[in-house]
């Protein structure tokens, strides 16, 4: 035990608790004395006694005060506590009443005879039977959460991330934590670090067999989710393993760690190379249905160009001038099992996929349309007319992330149509792929020169690449696109050459523009005067554009010019601290604290099928309930009816979003984009990268930075090479 940590039992006589979980205690000890405590702690209600084991510090202004190791509750000095406990915020629609009741009938043991017998609430005289199943509810769900908070303080664990542990696993997270510490890292914020820490806490041996697996696989997830890698070879995975297991295993334990896991299935080992088993068999089963529909020669629907045009005035598309190289792309389409169209802005994808589609429809052909995101989603139905989804609501994702659509239970579809083809990772492709039935079609469409997915594998290149799979690629800039220089400047930076970088005051009716800046300051000052007043005084379409019109992409998350560090600048003066305005601490991960306030806009981070939003979807905070524990947010997204409500905990999902990074913002397009473009991004700036960023401009494109920085991403093609072994599978497979 420590020297100075001192054990302290007293009744709580009030509470202070800030957004980010940090609270200040009062509680009255024996003989009247009182001591503050501070630290991260549950909620407690007033007049419950707590004991704490905790350290005496001084501090400077508020003078003594007990940082908090270890705090536990031992239940009610009286019945008053009990009614306070019950009727307040930790509990819904209970009130003064029936609270009384429950405490007057169990007395001041209330907490440990409920904690022990929860069923015994069924058994107060007069108590509603609804009432009894509302406060059995919640009361499960809260004392749990309770528990788990209390227990993960003395692991230095924040309640905010207590909450989210909390919530992933449930009644079971606490037996988690103390028996299986590294199924931590399966919740959104715990590293192998803080999971490793709580282990060896809880009497995990350092040079254990499953500390050391659990590093491996904690590698191997990293380089999904972080790389995109479908693979690792055993050099890499040990060099990595033996860093971040403190040279506590060598490459010998790494090795036989490796072979044990194995054994038991969770990896796979394939031409020594060293797969996460789900990621292997979605390669493979990506690579078998691919086969498997082209196998099958399907109804050919034009054997030539001019049957083509005979349709195309059929459908109300003979007016418009189709190039060749568009038209044989609409054609394969229709007379391929499995086709590819890929082209550059301009090039007419939108276009073509208008005439497929109505085409299809002509056909009595049943068709899906879809996209990997919601505003990809949206702009494809503006653009053709058709219903479209997103791949994830086409699939009727369920809470648990499994679909109702799958190997068991098919689409009712003859052909899926998938647009922006290159964000889609490998395993929601192979989801789509599953929900096929062997006689259907499937078209492709996407930018190949676009950034890959954000998750794992790269399935537009490796299809193109394996040269198995029918495509055309578009490359003629098509009509009155031609025009625009924002798609001149696209095809300059994708063809290696700087673009034509001329200032806004000399741009005379242009729609791609640079404004220069050394210093980052200058940056952000720019920034500011270009969305506050700027482009908010430029018409498009008859209409002044709006804040919610504009988008700031910029390469990184962190540093000077990285979302984390311009979103808050920005919140300065797009949406200001206002009485009229509730707002909140919080989010803990990703950059720190951040305030959210009601009228920010902010995006989703990650998918969460319960709540049926899912990474990059945008939307704005339209409500913060303070008076529920924890605080409620409400955000609306543009697709969905329902306001989507966040408890406190779960705000590291969301970030603000009027500056996002160009891998965000793939699949969407924005009236008017400012691309950050600053010596000091230099390492991150990529040609694919500026190039996508450029695409995502409908309108205007306005480059911010330094000409030294537009010219070092034109010239810099090192991409992040994946590893992935699809394209080899694929020509392996398909004869």
């Amino acid at each position: 035990m420590e020297a100075d940590l001192q054990d302290l039992t007293g009744e709580v006589i009030s509470q202070k608790t800030f957004d980010s979980g940090y609270a200040i205690l009062r509680v009255e000890l024996a003989k009247g004395n009182v001591a503050t405590l501070v630290g991260d702690m549950p909620e407690f209600a007033c007049g419950v006694m707590v004991a704490a084991s905790a350290v005496k510090t001084e501090h400077p202004k508020y003078g003594v005060q007990y940082k908090v190791k270890d705090i536990q509750e031992k239940g009610f000095s009286s019945i008053e506590g009990v009614v306070n406990y019950l009727s307040g915020a930790s509990f819904d629609g209970i009130g003064k009443s029936y609270a009384r009741m429950v405490a007057e009938h169990f007395g001041s043991d209330a907490l440990s005879i409920l904690d022990e017998s929860i069923e015994k609430i069924y058994d107060v005289p007069g108590l509603p039977h609804a009432r009894a199943q509302s406060i059995e509810q919640q009361w499960t769900q809260n004392r749990a959460a309770h528990k788990l908070i209390s227990n993960l303080i003395k692991y230095n664990v924040n309640v905010n991330l207590a909450l989210k542990i909390h919530s992933h696993f449930e009644e079971v997270a606490l037996e988690i934590v103390e028996k299986d510490s590294y199924r931590l890292t399966e919740v959104y914020g715990v590293g192998f670090q803080k999971a490793d820490d709580i282990a060896l806490k809880v009497g995990i041996p350092r040079n254990s067999e499953s500390r050391v697996e659990a590093a491996i696989k904690y590698i191997l997830e990293n380089a999904l989710v972080q790389g995109g890698h479908c693979y690792m070879d055993h050099y890499n995975i040990g060099e990595q393993a033996t860093l971040l297991l403190q040279g506590d295993a060598n490459l010998n334990h790494v090795l036989a760690a490796i072979k044990s896991l194995i054994s038991k299935g969770t990896l796979v080992l394939e031409d020594q190379k060293i797969y996460l088993s789900t990621i292997y068999e979605s390669e493979k089963k990506v690579t078998d249905i691919i086969s498997d529909l082209m196998q099958y020669k399907g109804k050919v629907y034009y054997k030539s160009v001019e049957d083509l045009d005979h349709d195309l005035k059929i459908v109300g598309l003979g007016d418009f001038t189709f190039s060749d190289e568009q038209k044989n792309a609409i054609l394969s389409a229709l007379n391929n099992r499995v086709f590819i169209i890929t082209g550059g802005p301009g090039s007419g994808k939108t276009t073509i996929t208008k005439a497929i589609c109505r085409l299809m429809d002509y056909h009595k052909i049943n068709f899906n349309l879809c996209s990997p995101t919601g505003r990809a989603a949206k702009r494809l139905m503006e653009s053709t007319l058709f219903e479209a989804k997103t791949i994830h609501r086409l699939l009727k994702v369920s809470p648990d992330g499994g679909f109702e659509f799958n190997d068991y239970n098919p689409l009712m579809t003859d052909c899926v149509i998938i647009d922006e083809t290159s964000m889609v990772d490998l395993l929601l492709f192979k989801h789509l792929l599953s929900a096929l039935e062997s006689n259907d079609r499937l078209i492709l469409i996407g930018d190949v020169d676009q950034l890959p997915s954000v998750g794992p594998g790269n399935i537009l290149k490796d299809l193109i690449n394996s040269n198995k799979i029918p495509y055309v690629r578009l490359n003629k800039v098509f009509r009155q696109d031609a025009k625009s220089a924002i798609v001149l400047a696209a095809h300059d930076v994708i063809g290696g050459r700087v673009p034509e970088l001329i200032v806004p005051s000399k741009a005379q009716g242009k729609n791609f523009m640079f404004a220069g800046a050394e210093k980052i300051d200058d940056v952000i000052g720019i920034l500011k005067h270009l969305v506050q007043k700027t482009l908010p005084s430029v018409k498009v379409n008859e209409k002044n554009l709006t804040v919610d019109d504009i988008q700031i992409l910029t390469p990184m998350r962190e540093k000077g010019l990285g979302v984390n560090d311009i979103n808050p600048k920005l919140q300065e003066v797009l949406n200001p601290r206002a009485d009229n305005k509730e707002e909140i601490q919080a989010g803990m991960l990703s950059g720190g604290p951040k305030i959210f306030r009601v009228g920010d806009r902010v995006m989703q981070i990650k998918n969460d099928y319960e709540k049926n939003v899912f990474n990059g979807d945008m939307g704005k905070i339209v409500g913060i309930n303070k008076q529920t524990s924890p605080v409620q947010v409400g955000v609306k997204f543009p697709d969905l009816n329902e306001v989507v409500i966040y408890k406190q905990h779960e705000l590291d999902d969301l970030q603000h979003a009027w500056c996002i990074t160009v891998h965000k913002s793939q699949g969407g397009e924005f009236p008017a984009v400012i691309i950050l473009a600053h010596d000091s991004q230099t390492t991150m700036l990529q040609r694919n990268l500026f190039y996508t960023g450029i695409t995502r401009a409908k309108k205007i494109c306005i480059v911010v930075g330094t000409s030294n920085a537009v010219k070092s991403a034109v010239n810099n093609t090192r991409e992040t090479k994946r590893n992935t072994t699809l394209k080899e599978r694929l020509i392996s497979k398909i004869k």
